[in-house]
């Protein structure tokens, strides 16, 4: 088998450990690595057929992977694709045949790489840490006891699971792992290879990248000849890299078998986030340091609405908001003051008609509890489906779900309340002395509630029985984008499923971040 013995040639070098060049790498051994073992142990636990299910029925969000065909049938999994599945990945492995230390496990190993994901890491984080990873070996029985690991020994071959016991280690030696991470260099890849490859005919293709990467080098010392000359423009990087991430999830989209929602909208949101926008509300400076934090938000809306001159029937049959006369005059009747919403100050009329938005733009500060993170910003969406000229509809509508607040006297998300956005708009020109801001008319969930599993953690709620589950409040209510999933252990039926929800924490690092710090000021 020519089987010898190999003399590396770092061997005689002097001051040099070779296992100390061996860096965390996020993009290899946790999203592309464990994260592959875990949605293989998943698929044997669940079957091919559930896992792709319940990926298939996961509710929209921006910036969300829906992977309409499930995720056994993808063919590349690139970094991105990855990533989207562990965002959600908890609330599918969430069952109620599964053991329970088999959802600890999981939930370990995605705290442990969210965590691992900080720009900056203390100590108490790291310490965190290394009790995550050892919560994951401790119960990781659970894989062999369910028969999907064949023995305990099954593990120690798994090299990606042995490096995350270096992590915290490195990091204290060499810095968070956003420093030396893959997903730097690879990114390149993007700009050199893959974008100039999708602009060339494919025939003899060499000859063209080259021109197309010596035009780009071209036009980057021309540009910055002129900001030598005029000033540099603010915001000038920024959309160079989102030029370039729009066309690499374009063509992500067309490659594999997988399909993340369009950006259609991406209008939209470009409109609502510029100098002609509407700001309602929000302090864009970087909050003072306190006991808790709450979200103190930045909303706004573009200046010119999407569409003009809506009736109140078209926002109830094609929008959604089945009680909207209803909640609009409650809503008047309360701001101006009338003794019942039947007969408010400010009557609403048949004739009324109403300016709409389809997007809504949320901008967050820096937190500070994490001030090195960057700051972040929530597309809430309210688009109603669009049909052709024989009404089949040919894009179904997107209905995003946010938090706002409800009450003021409690702490951490219990302050809050889901509700699905079903129209931005704003008051009739003859009803605006009464508000003159954007309005939201939502439809509200029930009051979150912890796990009473203690497994998953993560926190439930469902939709308000009956019709009158609906209002209609301002703008600047909104606190932030959220992601509402199915909680599958709750019965096999499609029915009950859709009636209770768990509020997915992974949705994004911003969602995390901030729930890890109502959980820790909560236990302080």
């Amino acid at each position: 088998m020519d089987l010898r013995l190999y003399i590396p040639f770092w061997a005689k070098l002097p001051y040099v450990r070779f296992g100390s060049c061996l860096t965390p790498d996020l993009l290899h051994q946790l999203y592309k690595g464990m994260y592959k073992h875990a949605r293989g142990w998943v698929e044997i636990l669940l079957g091919t057929k559930a896992l792709n299910q319940r990926f298939m029925a996961m509710p929209g969000a921006k910036d969300l992977r829906w992977f309409k065909s499930g995720v056994t049938n993808v063919k590349v999994w690139t970094g991105r694709e990855s990533r989207d599945m562990m965002r959600q990945f908890l609330p599918v492995a969430v069952d109620a045949q599964a053991p329970p230390d088999f959802v600890r496990m999981l939930h370990s190993l995605l705290d442990f790489s969210y965590l691992a994901h900080g720009t900056q890491l203390s100590n108490n984080e790291l310490t965190e840490m290394e009790t995550l990873l050892a919560t994951f070996h401790n119960t990781k029985h659970a894989l062999v006891d369910a028969k999907v690991v064949p023995k305990p020994g099954a593990f120690d071959r798994l090299a990606k699971l042995h490096m995350l016991s270096h992590y915290t280690y490195d990091i204290r030696e060499l810095g968070a792992p956003d420093g030396y991470s893959m997903e730097m260099p690879e990114h390149l890849h993007i700009v050199y290879v893959k974008t100039p490859w999708r602009m060339s005919s494919r025939r003899d293709p060499l000859p063209q990248m080259e021109a197309f990467v010596e035009r780009l080098e071209a036009i980057r010392m021309q540009h910055t000849v002129i900001d030598e000359y005029y000033g540099e423009r603010e915001g000038a990087d920024e959309d160079e890299i989102k030029r370039f991430a729009r066309a690499d999830r374009a063509a992500e989209n067309e490659d594999d078998g997988s399909a993340m929602e369009d950006d259609e909208e991406t209008g939209d949101e470009d409109a609502g986030d510029g100098t002609n926008d509407i700001e309602v509300e929000g302090d864009r400076e970087l909050p003072k340091p306190e006991r808790f934090y709450y979200l103190r938000p930045a909303v706004s809306v573009a200046r010119e609405p999407t569409v003009r001159h809506v009736p109140s029937h078209v926002l109830t049959s094609s929008y959604g908001a089945s009680d909207f006369t209803r909640a609009l005059r409650f809503f008047i009747s309360t701001k101006s003051g009338a003794k019942s919403s039947l007969e408010p100050l400010s009557p609403l009329h048949p004739s009324d008609r109403f300016d709409v938005w389809h997007t809504a733009i949320i901008k967050h500060g820096r937190l500070p509890f994490a001030p090195t993170q960057p700051c972040h910003r929530d597309v809430v969406r309210a688009q109603p489906p669009v049909r052709d000229s024989t009404h089949r509809v040919t894009r179904p509508g997107i209905f995003d779900t946010a938090l706002f607040a409800c009450d003021p006297v409690e702490q951490g998300l219990k302050r809050y309340r889901a509700g699905r956005v079903r129209a931005i708009f704003s008051l009739p020109r003859r009803l605006r002395h009464i508000h003159s801001g954007p309005l939201v008319y939502l439809d509200y969930f029930q009051r979150f509630e912890p796990d009473p599993t203690d497994t998953h953690t993560l926190f439930r709620t469902a939709p308000v029985p009956g019709a009158c589950a609906s209002m209609v409040v301002p703008l600047q209510w909104l606190g932030m984008a959220c992601h509402l999933a199915p909680d599958f252990s709750s019965s096999p039926s499609l029915i009950t499923v859709r009636k209770r929800l768990l509020f997915n924490e992974y949705y994004n690092h911003f969602t995390y971040l901030l729930m890890a710090h109502w959980r820790c000021m909560a236990s302080a």
